[in-house]
């Protein structure tokens, strides 16, 4: 009776270790197109990368069942909120093996996965105050009057009609 559940579960961890790589690898992509100010490339990036997380999402829906059935065989309280180190634990040593490399496996390639987007988001955040900085130093220069905001910067003011050609 357990075989095929846990056949199911072992394919199905398989499946979210293949996201979560597919995921740190689509992060060096966008880190990239970011460095390149490609926008196409990012837009593609980003595309990918949805479709991903709803292969995740589907997959999880489907972790959710087989975790809940394996949790009720076994008598878990928590049912399909039980963990699979606690599952793992009751299997066959064979199965308990394969469970343990596995979940350490997926373990490892979320690791990877939020240290890769953590570089993204800095990367992202610098990129940000940036072009912030930009949009400061513009609107100073369009400020004929030279008068600062409340909150110690030039402000803005009101509009006056001006140009400034940001291609050359």
């Amino acid at each position: 009776m357990l075989d095929g559940p846990l056949a199911e579960l072992e394919q199905i961890l398989r499946e979210m270790i293949a996201h979560h790589e597919q995921l740190a690898d689509l992060s060096v992509v966008h880190h990239d197109a970011m460095r390149r100010a490609d926008t196409d490339a990012l837009g593609s990036c980003i595309q990918a990368e949805n479709e991903i997380v709803q292969q995740i999402a589907n997959t999880e829906k489907k972790r959710i069942r087989v975790v809940g059935a394996l949790a009720a065989h076994f008598g878990s309280p928590a049912r399909n909120q039980t963990r699979l180190s606690w599952i793992a634990e009751r299997c066959p040593d064979a199965a308990r093996k394969r469970l343990e490399t596995l979940t350490d496996r997926l373990t490892k390639a979320i690791k990877t996965l939020q240290e890769r987007n953590a570089v993204v988001q800095a990367a992202a955040e610098t990129l940000a105050r940036h072009m912030n900085g930009i949009r400061k130093q513009i609107s100073a220069t369009l400020n004929h009057a030279k008068t600062y905001g409340r909150k110690g910067a030039v402000d803005a003011g009101p509009s006056v009609i001006s140009a400034v050609d940001i291609r050359s």
